[in-house]
């Protein structure tokens, strides 16, 4: 889950787009809106995302916005039902199958290896009415108990190893 991209995304446009660092967090559901104002194009009404051609083209700020997201499964690439709502430098990860919870100061720990929930309750508590707030808002789809959980193999899968957060060795 991402408050904004890790990685910088380049942007190019000779002649329109000046090379810069922007440190307004985005999203890709951001390019559609963005494209579309920049080929002069109307937006379909009820489409997620903000323009962000103004941050681009140095013609203005982007408002400060909460990011949320809501991922009701597994999948394949160590992918586990979680949901996740960035405000600020804070950003607040629930997993729905074991009910933990994270919580990092993006600000201070870019690489979310410092887990503040047990120190911070309020904020985890103020994030979590958000995201449950938001959660019921946009009718998300919940997740029930699947009648054939293998205890073992999701130990085995998701917490004697987390994919997500590999560990780089040198050879």
């Amino acid at each position: 889950y991402e408050g904004g991209l890790r990685e910088p995304t380049i942007i190019r446009w000779p002649g329109k787009i000046k090379p810069a660092v922007v440190d307004t967090p985005i999203m890709n559901i951001d390019f559609v809106p963005t494209l579309l104002s920049l080929a002069r194009a109307p937006a379909p009404s009820g489409i997620d995302g903000v323009n962000v051609a103004p941050l681009l083209l140095g013609q203005g700020e982007v408002a400060p916005r909460k990011f949320f997201w809501h991922f009701p499964h597994y999948n394949n690439q160590g992918g586990r039902p979680a949901g996740a709502v960035r405000d600020g430098d804070w950003k607040y990860v629930t997993y729905y199958d074991t009910g933990e919870t994270q919580l990092f100061n993006l600000k201070a720990d870019i690489s979310e290896t410092n887990n503040l929930a047990q120190q911070e309750s309020a904020q985890v508590a103020r994030l979590k009415k958000l995201h449950d707030e938001w959660l019921v808002a946009i009718d998300a789809q919940r997740n029930t108990p699947n009648p054939d959980f293998d205890p073992a193999l999701f130990k085995k899968l998701y917490q004697d190893f987390d994919p997500s957060r590999p560990i780089l060795r040198k050879t």
